[in-house]
């Protein structure tokens, strides 16, 4: 069957247009909990420390597609999010703080809960098509770099808001 790039895009986000096609259903659920259970996994490198302080190296071009870095904050106690990306791959690295990373389906079942912290910097992939949502559970702000594999295109924001409340 033919689709334009458009109608691909929509039926593949809307779980309804999916349905009708079962070779795409089970194409997008198969290859959504495959990148979520680790298939694009980023190392977790050493701390470096001596007198004057510490290096550690974070990120390496074999394990994302770089397209945008930008650096993101939580009030205590507050969060954000609360959205999917159709195509876009972001990538999340706490600085400050601690935060909580959730993961959810479209229908809104809960998959997972990522813990990141200042003290133990890594980065967690975020894929397409799963909500998230980042909460600050800590006292202090959280300060966190997100690394996405495209530039944001106000024109078209490829975000889908939460149509449900957790």
């Amino acid at each position: 069957e033919a689709f334009s790039v458009r109608e691909l895009g929509e039926t593949v986000s809307d779980p309804k247009k999916r349905a009708a096609h079962p070779a795409l259903e089970a194409q997008f659920q198969s290859y959504g909990s495959a990148r979520l259970t680790g298939q694009k996994e980023i190392r977790s490198y050493p701390i470096h420390t001596r007198a004057s302080g510490s290096f550690q190296e974070l990120l390496h071009e074999d394990e994302t597609s770089f397209g945008q870095l930008s650096v993101c904050t939580i009030a205590p106690f507050d969060e954000r999010g609360g959205h999917f990306h159709i195509h876009k791959e972001e990538w999340f690295c706490v600085l400050q703080g601690r935060m909580a990373l959730d993961f959810f389906t479209k229908a809104g079942e809960y998959v997972t809960t990522q813990l990141l912290e200042a003290e133990h910097p890594r980065f967690v992939h975020v894929p397409p098509p799963y909500y998230h949502i980042v909460r600050n559970i800590g006292p202090e702000e959280v300060k966190f770099l997100i690394v996405a594999n495209e530039v944001f295109d106000p024109e078209n924001p490829d975000t889908s808001v939460l149509p449900f409340r957790l």
